[in-house]
Parts: structure tokens; C-alpha cells; sequence
């Protein structure tokens, strides 16, 4: 039987195509315990620039996957002409139902149903007597598209936390050139205004100075505590007089009374030791030198 050939016009000639960068460490994170070929991860990202959908529309590309589909039929069991309607009907079926498929995978497909890979139980995908159909043609791509499903969205998902890590970490990076340099400059205006105290002192500060290693507290935290807790008595003392006076809140009485000042107290006291640690280490000692500690913020 005499098969049709299509003349391919100049206009639809294919253009040079590049790889698809592949990430090997992704392609090995998304095989992980799946019964999948990193190889076979790898050429499907490499061709996804290649995928039928993106093959130029013509005669050219027609004619392309045709012989594609002969070449297959012949290397895996098709001892027959494929006839001019297998041919469309199989181009076809590649352009709709597989269009996201390239023809490297295509090959891969028939390689693993012709291995036994495929899980074909119901031998769909084969060309009996010799001949390829359109129907086992589909029924291969059909059990290759459920073979590699999982892998494929195993390593979409990967690339995804990849790109999300990387762009926290560059946020993160942002942030830190940004923190460092602006923490200087409120030092400096709170060591230079004379009428600082610890309630103008931020207490992330004290936070980001101990956790460089600038500021050691090991020596006056008990009595800077001390000074904290009594400060914070204070405070909350105050505030529960407020309340009652100007929004008419009903005040707490006896023993749960003074448990929930204490409670509220501590948590205060932990806040305002870390400002008076701040005002009496950094902004009231002379002897700490802003500048001398500036490089070693960026470390």
C-alpha cells in the first residue's frame, strides 16, 4: 500500500530549538521512591520546549510526526506499511489528546511497552499482526502519560519549593542589608539625644546585638531583672487604675487579682529587661563604640 507524502512548505521549516535547563538534583528528589528512571525525568524537562504543542502548525510538522510514527511502528513490531490514515489519525491524536508530549518521549513510551514497563495488562498497546493502529498507538501514550504523572508533579513541586526557597533566601539577604544599617543609625540618634531612656530603647535591638554576640548580659541580669520587674508592677498598676477610672472595667479582687498582676507583670518584665539592658549596655555606656562594632554586624 502506498503511503501519502505531504511536501512540507518552506514558510513552516522548524526553527532551532535549545534544551530546557534540567536541575539534577530536582530530577533525583522527584524519582525518590517512585519506580521511575531519573534518565526518562530528565529527557521529558529537557524536551519540554519540543512538546508537540509547540511544534510549528503545518504540513512540515505533519509530516515530521508521520515518520516519527513510522519509524516507531517499524522499531517495535510493525512488520506493515502504515497506511495514510494511521498516520493522520495518530498525528492528530499527538496534537490533541498527547500534544504535551515531545517525540523523544514518544520513543521512551513505545521503549518501556515494549519492555513490559508500561503495565499494559490488557495488551491494548499491541500491533497485532504486525500492524500499528491508531488505537494502540493511543493506548501506549495513554499508560505512558499515568507511568511518569506522578514524577512529572513530583518535580513541578520541587522547582516550585526550589524557586520559593531561593527567593525567601534572597528576601531574607535584602532584609539583612537593609537591618544592619538602619539599626546603626537609631543607635546613634538614641545615644546622642541625652534625654533617652529605656522606654525609647527597641527592644529587637537588644534581641539582634546578643544574638551577634555584641552584648553580654551574664553579669547584670539580676539586677537589671530586679529593676524590670518593679518597673513592670508599676506599669501594670497604673493601667489597672486606668481602666477602672476612665472605661468602667470591673476590677478583680483578691487573690485572682494579684495572680493576674503578676502574670501580666512578667510579661512585661521580660520586655522592659531587655530595654533597660539596652539603655544601661549600649546607649548610657560610654565606652561602647558604635563604630568599632559595625563590621561585625555584617558578618
Amino acid at each position: 500500500m502506498t503511503t501519502e507524502v505531504v511536501k512540507p512548505k518552506k514558510e513552516s521549516l522548524p526553527v532551532s530549538v535549545e534544551d530546557f535547563p534540567v536541575d539534577g538534583r530536582i530530577i533525583e528528589l522527584a524519582c525518590r521512591n517512585l519506580d521511575f528512571k531519573t534518565n526518562h525525568l530528565a529527557s521529558i524537562i529537557r524536551n519540554k520546549s519540543r512538546v508537540v504543542l509547540k511544534l510549528p502548525k503545518g504540513d512540515f510538522t505533519n509530516a515530521y510526526l508521520a515518520s516519527e510514527i513510522k519509524k516507531i511502528a517499524m522499531a517495535y513490531g510493525g512488520d506493515k506499511e502504515v497506511s495514510a490514515i494511521v498516520q493522520r489519525e495518530c498525528v492528530k491524536a499527538l496534537q490533541n489528546e498527547f500534544k504535551n508530549m515531545s517525540v523523544a518521549e514518544i520513543w521512551i513510551a513505545f521503549r518501556l511497552h515494549s519492555a513490559g514497563e508500561l503495565g499494559d495488562k490488557k495488551g491494548r498497546g499491541e500491533m497485532y499482526g504486525g500492524k500499528m493502529t491508531a488505537k494502540a498507538f493511543s493506548a501506549v501514550l495513554s499508560a505512558w502519560k499515568a507511568h511518569k504523572a506522578q514524577a512529572v508533579a513530583n518535580y513541578i513541586k520541587e522547582q516550585h519549593d526550589t524557586v520559593e526557597r531561593q527567593e525567601h533566601e534572597k528576601r531574607a539577604e535584602r532584609m539583612r542589608r537593609n537591618f544592619w544599617p538602619q539599626l546603626v543609625v537609631t543607635l546613634r540618634k538614641l545615644k546622642e539625644d541625652p534625654e533617652t531612656d529605656w522606654r525609647d530603647c527597641p527592644s529587637y535591638i537588644f534581641d539582634a546585638l546578643r544574638k551577634k554576640g555584641i552584648i553580654d548580659v551574664s553579669e547584670v541580669w539580676k539586677p537589671i531583672w530586679e529593676e524590670a520587674q518593679q518597673l513592670a508592677r508599676q506599669e501594670v498598676s497604673s493601667e489597672n487604675t486606668k481602666d477602672v477610672a476612665t472605661r468602667g472595667k470591673i476590677r478583680l479582687m483578691g487573690e485572682v487579682a494579684a495572680k493576674e498582676s503578676d502574670r501580666l507583670a512578667g510579661i512585661k518584665a521580660k520586655k522592659i529587661a531587655k530595654k533597660l539592658s539596652l539603655l544601661y549596655l549600649v546607649i548610657k555606656n560610654n565606652e561602647f563604640n558604635l563604630d568599632s562594632i559595625t563590621k561585625q554586624l555584617y558578618l
